[in-house]
């Protein structure tokens, strides 16, 4: 058999069946990434139950916006009360610290199950403008925590629009 045989070209299909094989270095590589990716990804909980729920970290999800008189800080922190949110405001920032805890107690045929998680968190929200510390006002709703931070006089007095001009 010719080389030219083994090769198929325009109009011609090749007698000789064409086998890829992988290198086996290569595929026990792929194969491994494979169970890593599925142990650590959202079927988790679907593999152990509920066992991976508390496996997971929390961070809550925080908007800000800047509007001419104040900037309005929103941040998800569902299942959480006043107490469990600390906020602390500086020059230079907005620090929002929490602690997440969650136990679930159940009895069944005399066997006690219990699954707690728990979890910290802080996050930092940059200001970059005075901020009028004395009407500071933060409230929390439906696991919505919103904090209102006025700007100071000084500050909505710097901001100055700058027009645009076509070319």
């Amino acid at each position: 058999m010719r080389l030219r045989d083994l090769v198929p070209w325009k109009g011609q299909s090749s007698k000789v069946p064409v086998r890829y094989e992988q290198n086996p270095i290569a595929a026990f590589q792929q194969e491994m990434n494979r169970l890593f990716n599925s142990f650590f990804s959202e079927s988790l909980p679907d593999i152990f139950g509920s066992f991976g729920k508390g496996l997971e970290s929390f961070t809550p999800k925080v908007n800000v916006k800047d509007t001419d008189k104040a900037i309005i800080v929103t941040a998800e922190v569902p299942g959480m009360t006043e107490d469990d949110v600390d906020l602390r405001l500086t020059d230079d920032y907005l620090v929002i610290r929490g602690e997440k805890r969650h136990e679930d107690r159940q009895e069944e045929d005399g066997a006690y199950y219990v699954e707690s998680s728990y979890g910290a968190f802080e996050r930092v929200v940059p200001l970059g403008v005075q901020i009028d510390h004395d009407n500071v006002e933060a409230e929390m709703k439906k696991g919505i925590l919103k904090i209102t931070l006025p700007k100071s006089m000084e500050a909505r007095k710097e901001a100055k629009k700058i027009s645009i001009k076509s070319a």
